[in-house]
């Protein structure tokens, strides 16, 4: 979903308004450019971020002034991990895929120097690996350390900075550490510093405690609110926070085992589907193409019958007297305008000529209708706009009108 002003990455939630505007533009537009060219999602999102803070702080604002969010404590990580919190030995996997099997299992944790700053303190493992581990080693680089709040199912308590598992991988949260190798004693899993966490945000690994869990709390808030969830009176934030992330977990895990149950599609197949398709576009032109044809007939008929309709009706009027045939270009006017009108106006007429015939008309009185089309002749001679239906039917309403 793309950044924005009400939706932005956690790590800018402590900035001030106006450098936190700054770096959500810069960073949303760096993330659509790198995805757009091909990047992964979470990796450009990572490097967004990154590259928007740095700006800011080049900027001259003190980011590092800023505090933290989810401080998390090295010693407390060796003392839950000693306490046995967790329920299970701990697994080192690869690329945070636990169904790939273990590649080690983490033996004993202890709190030292970092081998790469040693002016740090850093969190090492002692891993005991399995077959499938040493082949892997080399294949990847680095180790990861995956942590945070654990609720005990059957107690329902919540303790903070458990390590629940380490992953071989590429591409480590924490940079900087010294590369994998099985035969090293020992393997640095975490460091001391502040971070930035592709889903936390700003992160504080320390080895001294809080003063207080109220930050802690206050974040863990904002966090479930940034996933549209609001605590309910009473609601323990981590234990919510945590419930949530379970249960998103889980239904990853669920949509990995129906996708490996989806069966695999050959390139013939999808092949296949492709002419399959070709095939019924084409059929799909040909029907469109006949129904187009089979309108225009339709059409076509419907003009021929109205036409047909209008004719003997006419010719009928003709026959009975009612309508001259100088006037029929004018009646089929009419009719083609409005007809029920015209139906109904000659349907009202008294026969104009005897169908007999008697010598000149000079000298004869005009019948009503001859009136009416004299009228309109007049009519369309004082106003050339005026069509030939509009003037018949004004003149016959004026001659009704005299008469």
């Amino acid at each position: 979903m793309p950044w924005s002003n009400s939706n932005y990455p956690p790590a800018f939630k402590n900035l001030p308004a106006k450098p936190r505007a700054k770096a959500i533009a810069q960073a949303e537009a760096i993330r659509k450019s790198c995805v757009a060219d091909g990047g992964d999602e979470e990796r450009c999102s990572r490097t967004a971020i990154a590259t928007a803070l740095r700006n800011v702080k080049a900027e001259g604002i003190d980011v590092q002034g800023i505090q933290l969010a989810e401080p998390r404590r090295l010693s407390q990580i060796k003392e839950n991990f000693d306490a046995g919190v967790y329920g299970i030995d701990v697994a080192v996997d690869i690329n945070h895929d636990h169904r790939s099997g273990a590649a080690g299992w983490i033996k004993s944790l202890e709190v030292g120097p970092s081998s790469t700053q040693p002016e740090k303190s850093a969190l090492f493992a002692q891993v005991e690996w399995t077959d499938h581990g040493r082949e892997m080693v080399g294949r990847y680089k680095y180790i990861s350390a995956e942590f945070g709040p654990y609720t005990d199912p059957e107690t329902g308590k919540t303790t903070q900075d458990v390590l629940k598992a380490a992953t071989l991988t590429n591409r480590p949260f924490i940079k900087g550490m010294q590369p994998v190798a099985v035969e090293e004693e020992r393997i640095e899993v975490l460091r001391e510093g502040d971070y930035i966490h592709p889903i936390l945000g700003d992160l504080v690994i320390t080895t001294e405690e809080p003063e207080t869990s109220e930050v802690d709390h206050m974040n863990l808030e904002e966090a479930l609110r940034g996933l549209g969830i609001e605590l309910e009176d009473g609601e323990d934030a981590a234990t919510k926070l945590t419930e949530t992330v379970t249960s998103l977990r889980d239904e990853i895990a669920d949509l990995k085992e129906k996708l490996a149950e989806v069966p695999p599609v050959t390139a013939e197949e999808v092949q296949e589907k492709n002419v399959e398709l070709e095939e019924l576009n084409s059929q799909v032109v040909k029907l469109s193409e006949t129904v187009k044809a089979l309108e225009t007939s339709n059409q076509a008929l419907s003009a021929k019958l109205f036409e047909a309709e209008r004719d003997a009706f006419l010719e009928a009027a003709v026959q009975a007297g009612k309508v001259l045939p100088k006037e029929l270009d004018g009646y089929k006017k009419l009719y083609a305008a409005d007809k029920e009108a015209t139906v109904a106006l000659i349907e009202t007429l008294d026969p104009k000529v005897d169908l007999e015939t008697h010598g000149s008309d000079e000298g004869k009185e005009m019948t009503l209708e001859e009136k009416v089309l004299a009228k309109a002749d007049e009519l369309q001679k004082s106003d050339t706009d005026l069509s030939v239906e509009d003037a018949i039917l004004q003149a016959d309403k004026l001659v009704r009108g005299d008469a």
